[in-house]
């Protein structure tokens, strides 16, 4: 999978709103919100704000995820192991 590279503005909000969605429930509306805006104006959707679709929400968490993972490290300065490559390992 290609890196997703994001500039500097949109890193800063993704990492800002990661520890309200970090276990895929956003701690309020504003989160959720947020979560969506920045899903939208990254990968171009067209996801309403006010939706209540879970498979709608759980995209846009997973495009937030994606990009924070490629974009973080560890404090040893490795990069953050994603998810999916966990998943892939237990198989």
């Amino acid at each position: 999978m290609e890196s997703m590279k994001v500039n500097k503005e949109i890193l800063s909000r993704v990492n800002k709103l990661w520890p309200k969605i970090f276990n895929g429930i956003a701690a309020n509306a504003e989160a959720r919100i947020e979560l969506i805006n920045l899903f939208n104006e990254i990968y171009d959707g067209n996801y309403k704000i006010n939706t209540t679709c879970t498979s709608c929400l759980n995209a846009c968490y997973t495009g937030i995820r994606r990009v924070w993972e490629e974009n973080n490290y560890t404090n040893d300065g490795d990069k953050v192991v994603s998810y999916a490559d966990k998943r892939k390992r237990n198989n």
